[in-house]
């Protein structure tokens, strides 16, 4: 008989009972799955609107009181079942996305980084320094903005995932767990400050997207002035990182105390042993794929290894870091034992999943033929259209940032912008002005995990309940659009307009 008593029978006196609350969630997913588009259509919305749409508020909702494996996957099955698109093509649309292929080598080489003891070893070095000693605010602050600052040479995935593993590894040294307030708050900043440094510069994601549209819209008459830009929108994005810090002390009474006291001599010894080769190894691997990263935005673009690893982009880099690190060996091995280090029970296959279904619902919420877009262009088209500039600029940054919360951000920019960007023209206000914000606005999508593919990992990660994920990011949001919508806005307006 098995030792294990999870593996043995068990006997129980106690009823079965029936969870009626999760069965009433269930039949209320189910329904709007499956039977929200046989109600009457939303004009200008026909049946196969009415079933998106039912689809997509079913997997969000489930997302946020049930589960997200098998509501995911449950979603694919019903979009099928509406005649959108074989069963095939749907798959396809989600996971062939390269959004889903990077944030699955990511999981892999942050695995590979754990193994080899890299994190934990920054983790040393950092809590080895004698200026931490009674300032845990500046630690944070730290950590934010390096999260930030990692969001601008690369993109938010690596930015939010490193830093992250470093996390784990400083809360298990000063002695915080899982399920405590402090790591939940933390995470969750380097989250936020990582999603943020994505479009300090306007060369990346929404950014880039919206600034190509507004040249294509206005036929090269309005572009961007990068000056102006980095202007407005660094300020602007790390004053949302300040305004996280001040909630976290203020509001949400972060406990800091086991920084306080940091016993910086006992980390110093641990620091004081040389680094092993898988350490090294590791260490160059990261600042490889940073390195390359940057090579785009900071050597001349006719030079061929510029155009070279541009063509990469995110994916083929860290794919060609894999790639090196397999082909080298250490002791009859390679540095990264691929199958070895995905099957080793680490990888978040909730993660992966989620993120590719949640692509191939947002690709049926934007067709055309669907219908879903064109129904919110044509209720906020009246709204808008006749309103002052100033009021024009808040009222479409505000709009935009609700859309984005629930609809992924880059599909917004696709659509929205050439839209706002003529309603701007007609009112007189510089587009390129406007383009500005609305990057920003596209951009803090953090209130659901429908809002971006970042948004996925947060609400996904262990470290962090789905509760305190939606009361924290919601909060944040509230806040900081308070602060952008009324007085960043105005005084950007007052400045460039």
């Amino acid at each position: 008989m098995s030792s294990d008593a999870t593996l043995a029978p068990q006997d129980s006196t106690e009823p079965t009972r029936l969870d009626v609350w999760y069965c009433v969630k269930v039949a209320v997913v189910l329904f709007l799955m499956f039977g929200f588009g046989y109600l009457a259509p939303i004009p200008p919305l026909g049946k196969l609107g009415m079933q998106v749409i039912g689809i997509f508020l079913g997997m969000l909702i489930a997302w946020m009181g049930i589960g997200y494996v098998w509501p995911s996957i449950l979603a694919l099955i019903a979009l099928w079942m509406t005649g959108y698109a074989p069963l095939g093509k749907i798959v396809a649309t989600g996971f062939g996305n390269s959004i889903t292929v990077f944030v699955t080598m990511i999981l892999v080489f942050v695995i590979y980084l754990e193994k080899m003891g890299l994190c934990n070893r920054i983790a040393y070095w950092f809590l080895s320094r004698k200026f931490i000693v009674g300032r845990p605010w500046t630690i944070l602050l730290i950590f934010f903005t390096a999260a930030y600052v990692m969001g601008i040479v690369t993109y938010s995935y690596p930015a939010m995932i490193i830093p992250w593993t470093i996390t784990y590894a400083v809360c298990a040294e000063v002695g915080y767990k899982q399920g405590e307030k402090f790591p939940e708050l933390m995470i969750i900043g380097i989250f936020v400050a990582s999603i943020l440094g994505l479009i300090a510069f306007p060369i990346k994601s929404a950014a880039a997207v919206a600034l190509g549209l507004l040249d294509t819209t206005t036929g090269g008459q309005y572009t961007l002035n990068f000056v102006n830009y980095i202007v407005l929108m660094i300020p602007l994005s790390y004053s949302v990182i300040l305004i996280y810090l001040a909630m976290m002390r203020f509001v949400f009474k972060a406990d800091v105390s086991r920084l306080k006291n940091i016993d910086t001599s006992r980390f110093q010894k641990m620091n004081a042993v040389p680094m092993s080769f898988k350490e090294v190894s590791s260490l160059v691997a990261v600042l490889a794929f940073i390195l390359f990263m940057c090579i785009p935005f900071i050597l001349p673009q006719d030079w061929a290894i510029t155009k070279f690893f541009k063509g990469l982009g995110m994916n083929g880099t860290l794919l060609l870091v894999i790639t090196l690190l397999g082909i080298i060996h250490y002791r009859g091995e390679s540095l990264m034992p691929f199958s070895k280090t995905a099957n080793s029970g680490n990888l978040g296959w909730d993660v992966i999943i989620m993120t590719a279904c949640s692509f191939s619902v947002c690709a049926a919420l934007e067709d055309k033929n669907v219908g879903v877009t064109a129904m919110i262009v044509e209720y906020a088209t009246p709204v808008l259209q006749n309103l002052h500039p100033l009021a024009f600029l808040i009222a479409s940054v505000l709009f935009l940032s609700l859309l984005t919360q629930v609809m992924h951000n880059l599909v917004i920019a696709a659509i929205f912008t050439p839209i706002m960007v003529k309603f701007s023209l007609m009112m007189g206000l510089d587009p390129a002005l406007l383009c500005i914000f609305l990057i920003f606005s596209y951009s803090f999508a953090v209130a659901t995990p429908a809002s971006s593919g970042a948004a996925v990992l947060i609400f996904l990660n262990k470290w962090v309940s789905k509760g305190a994920c939606y009361k924290i990011l919601i909060s944040l949001y509230v806040v900081a659009m308070l602060f952008t919508l009324f007085v960043y806005i105005p005084g950007g307006y007052a400045l460039f307009h």
